[in-house]
């Protein structure tokens, strides 16, 4: 995933090279863990997270919302198109939020490869990746 705060440098988080497109050859079969990535903000300003898509065999998807005190989405905003007629596109797509007020958050991740095992060992000549959570903590300066 990447996260790209406005008119700031990005940063690259979760799964090894998810963010450039699936799978990575970088990370090991193994427990899952969680990735917490840091995320500093101020009132007003506005970032987002890079998601990747994929009509199989991967997703990414949010189980964790951010306090919509501290932060408000401002929607989702796709990175490209499908040629015309094309079933089964997707692509990847800006999940955009602004900040609103002091103080701190999370927004959670879940990826998933739907032919890794949730539990257990990676099938034999399969990579199963030991990131399987991305945890932004999203921090609001006043």
């Amino acid at each position: 995933m990447l996260v790209s705060i406005h008119g700031k440098a990005s940063l690259v988080a979760g799964c090894g090279s998810v963010a450039a497109g699936g799978n990575s050859g970088s990370m090991g079969a193994g427990p899952a863990s969680a990735e917490v990535v840091p995320v500093t903000v101020h009132p007003g300003e506005r970032f987002s997270v890079l998601v990747q898509t994929s009509d199989g065999p991967y997703a990414w998807n949010q189980t964790g919302r951010p306090d919509p005190g501290l932060v408000r989405l401002a929607g989702d905003f796709d990175r490209g198109t499908c040629p015309a007629m094309q079933v089964g596109c997707r692509v990847p797509y800006y999940h955009t939020l602004i900040a609103r007020a002091p103080g701190a958050t999370v927004m959670t991740w879940n990826y998933r490869d739907f032919g890794c095992p949730e539990h257990g060992p990676a099938p034999k000549g399969r990579h199963c990746l030991k990131v399987t959570q991305v945890k932004f903590r999203i921090t609001v300066t006043g």
